[in-house]
């Protein structure tokens, strides 16, 4: 998609100066500064750092999951011109996997080990489209089917840990599509797998979005995997975003030093390895 067409649009999702620290006894410690940026209907902002600059931190805070004892400690944010930084916990709840939903870098973690996957994904239906356990069911089976599941009845039946880590990434897919949600954040949703299958899971994530048009925030720490898959970038160091704009714009010319340093080892690496960049 053009950027000059996503940016007529109104914003989707509108975060500003979002700030979270670290509360200890007697101390507030800065983790995240004043964090901002806009996301737009069919578009892909990917957030761009090295590990620990504060990415997964910044997609916790968006939907009120920052575990203990960190804390929002300033900003709103907005999503379809509706507050939701400071709603209660129920609200938000609602909103979660329904409007919003999240696809975790770990899905063995994010996935219940004691249940039947088939069975998570229908519980997520019933609770916010409110269907029926039968047409929930009919969902889920379609939903898999979506993924490349060619033995739906196997995967439906199976526990998080008889999946390979592709398998356990499309099931978490497929849980955060099921309820036609506007916005996905995509937290490293190749971690740990491996070239092909990353490609594989890129092109299913991209492809179900130009046909559903949902908003992606992708998080990673991979430059050259968000390069040519978003629109535009933010760059994220100890916490502040130091540059943003058009992924286009970024890759060919960096501004921030942080930036630059991230594209030439891009840059590195695919002149030492050009056939596994290529790939």
């Amino acid at each position: 998609m053009d950027a000059a067409d996503i940016r007529t649009s109104r914003p989707l999702l509108c975060v500003n100066d979002l700030s979270v620290a670290l509360q200890r006894p007697g101390k507030s410690i800065p983790i995240l500064h004043n964090i901002s940026f806009e996301l737009r209907a069919g578009e892909t902002l990917a957030l761009i750092g090295a590990s620990g600059s504060g990415k997964s931190m910044t997609a916790l805070a968006l939907l009120d999951l920052l575990p203990k004892p960190l804390e929002r400690t300033g900003g709103e944010i907005r999503f379809a011109g509706r507050q939701i930084s400071g709603v209660s916990a129920g609200n938000l709840a609602d909103l979660r996997g329904c409007d919003i939903a999240m696809i975790f870098q770990d899905p063995g973690a994010a996935l219940n080990p004691v249940f039947r996957v088939g069975g998570q994904i229908v519980d997520v239906i019933k609770t916010h489209m409110k269907l029926p356990t039968r047409a929930a069911k009919a969902r889920t089976f379609y939903l898999l089917r979506q993924m490349g599941f060619a033995d739906r009845d196997s995967i439906y039946n199976s526990y998080p840990h008889e999946l390979s880590g592709g398998m356990a990434q499309r099931v978490m897919i497929a849980m955060a599509l099921s309820c036609n949600p506007r916005l996905i954040i995509a937290d490293e949703p190749t971690t740990a797998l491996d070239v092909t299958t990353q490609g594989k899971i890129l092109k299913l994530i991209l492809d179900l979005q130009r046909a559903k048009k949902f908003a992606l925030l992708l998080i990673s720490h991979d430059l050259s995997l968000v390069g040519s898959l978003a629109d535009f970038v933010a760059v994220l160091q100890s916490g502040r975003v130091v540059e943003s704009g058009a992924a286009a714009r970024i890759m060919a010319s960096p501004e921030h030093p942080h930036t630059r340093e991230l594209v030439d080892s891009v840059l590195h690496i695919s002149t030492m390895f050009p056939h596994e960049t290529d790939a």
